[in-house]
Parts: structure tokens; C-alpha cells; sequence
């Protein structure tokens, strides 16, 4: 790897304008929690948060409390899977913080090509460290897991938090979200309603409309009876109500004939039957 440069905040900043590099930007925020706009996708960001940004991509970033971050500037990084920005959390042991930390201190020591030999070789290193982190990513996380359990056991608790199940996972919401719809295909919040919503039909198919829909959308964790139709029929195009209509199987059990009814029946056939045979009686 060429490194051209390593940078850090040496004060928290509240906002960096939009700028643009004809390099490869690696970031890593320290500090503060804000957000960041890279051509044109937000991102927020806290402690550990790294970014992996192209060259030619213009970007920004703010922060109402203040924030610090490190920068390594590398001419021929290689892409990490799919082309585009790369948006991850550091590991566990905070690995990726103490290579750049230690690349921002032997850059700034007496320039000589030892110096700039040892973090080239760390802009190596990161990249191999950059590249298992996000593969990792790729893969089902346990966490995720955690909250798809958790999602599955509260289909019908009202006060369920998916907010605060995600933030006891120990991701930021945002990245949360990101590898989440990487694993499932669509957000959080629209998985946990897509189960919701499945659960409710379930319910309809079982009790008909022998149930009032407010009282469906409660057994499904909807406080709100309206907002409850409102995704349902976001999901099945069609409302609860419709939904009743639509798979009530009408039973109206065994038939029972009134006894004088049955009686005039038995009489009719009876009657019938001895018509024919008397009219199948040979002439005398």
C-alpha cells in the first residue's frame, strides 16, 4: 500500500465542509456521535464507527456534540467486495483504532523511509484486518440473532422496543440496519411487521370474524387498531376487515327437517313409490 498521509483531530470538530480526495479515504470516528453524508447517503455515526470512502466521492460531516476522528489517505487501496462505501464497526478489541493510531504516530515522527516503509505496512495490515471485518459482516451475526429472537417472542407485547433491543446488541442504529438488511433483505422495523402482520392473519384465518379487528391487532402488539390496517394492508393489499371476508368458511352445521316436514317427505315417496307399482300392475 502507498500511504500519501494519516490524520487526526487534534480538537473535537462540529462540522467538516464537503470535500473530495483523488484517494482512498479510511476514517475512524473516536469521539462524538453525528452524521455523515457521503455522495449523497447518510450515514450516523458514533466511537468505532469506520468508513471506507472512494475516490472522487464528496463527503461531510457534523456532529452537535463534537467529534474526533483518524484519517490514512492511500493512493491504491483495494475495493472491499462490492464497489461503493464501506460502512462497518471496529472489532472487539479495537484493533482497527490501535493500527491507525500507531500509523498517525509514525507518520508524524522525523520523515525517513523506514518511517514511511512501517506504514505502508500497516496500510497493509488494516487492509487485511478492513477486508475479515467486513466479511464477517457478511455472514450472520449473533448478534442479529439475539434480536430476531427477541422479535419472534414478542410478536403480541405491545411494549416491546425493537429500538431498545437493537441498542443492547451494541451496534448504532444505523449500521444495525445496514447489516441487518444485508442478512434479511429489508429493515428491521419491516421484518418485525411483516411477522406481525403474519401473525394476524393467522388469527383471522382461525377465528373468522367472530373477532373485532381491534381486538386482533392487540393480540398481535398493536396498541393502535388503525395503524394495525394500515400495515396490514401495506403487506397484503387488502384491509383485516376485507381479509375476514375473505377466508370466512361459512359451517352451518347438520340440517334437521321439522318432523311434520320429514313426515310429508316420507308420505311423498311413499306415495310415489306406490304409484309406480301400481302402475307397473299387469291389466286383469
Amino acid at each position: 500500500m502507498n500511504v500519501s498521509g494519516v490524520g487526526r483531530s487534534g480538537h473535537a470538530y462540529y462540522s467538516f465542509p464537503m470535500h473530495k480526495h483523488g484517494y482512498w479515504e479510511i476514517m475512524i470516528n473516536v469521539r462524538g456521535k453525528g452524521q455523515m453524508e457521503i455522495d449523497g447517503e447518510k450515514y450516523s455515526f458514533r466511537p468505532g464507527d469506520i468508513f471506507v470512502i472512494p475516490p472522487a466521492l464528496p463527503h461531510k460531516k457534523q456532529s452537535e456534540e463534537g467529534f474526533e476522528d483518524i484519517c490514512m489517505f492511500i493512493e491504491d487501496f483495494r475495493n472491499i467486495g462490492n464497489p461503493g462505501v464501506k460502512y462497518f464497526r471496529d472489532d472487539d478489541h479495537g484493533n482497527v483504532r490501535k493500527i491507525m493510531d500507531m500509523a498517525f504516530e509514525f507518520w508524524n515522527k522525523s520523515d525517513n523511509k523506514c518511517n514511511t516503509a512501517v506504514v505502508n505496512a500497516m496500510g497493509d495490515l488494516l487492509y487485511q484486518l478492513l477486508a475479515f471485518i467486513y466479511n464477517q459482516g457478511q455472514k450472520q451475526d449473533i448478534r442479529i440473532e439475539a434480536v430476531l429472537e427477541q422479535m419472534h417472542e414478542n410478536l403480541g407485547n405491545p411494549k416491546f422496543s425493537l429500538a431498545d433491543a437493537v441498542d443492547r446488541c451494541g451496534y448504532s442504529p444505523s449500521y444495525f440496519r445496514k447489516i441487518f438488511r444485508n442478512v434479511m433483505g429489508e429493515s428491521p422495523l419491516s421484518y418485525f411487521n411483516r411477522l406481525r402482520v403474519s401473525l394476524g392473519k393467522s388469527l383471522i384465518q382461525q377465528y373468522g370474524d367472530s373477532r373485532k379487528v381491534k381486538d386482533i391487532a392487540a393480540d398481535c402488539g398493536f396498541s393502535d387498531a388503525l395503524y394495525f390496517c394500515r400495515v396490514f394492508k401495506k403487506y397484503e393489499n387488502i384491509s383485516p376487515a376485507e381479509y375476514q371476508k375473505k377466508v370466512q368458511v361459512i359451517d352451518v352445521g347438520p340440517i334437521f327437517l321439522d318432523k311434520s316436514e320429514e313426515t310429508l317427505q316420507r308420505e311423498a315417496i311413499c306415495d310415489s313409490s306406490l304409484s309406480s307399482v301400481s302402475d307397473s300392475r299387469p291389466v286383469i
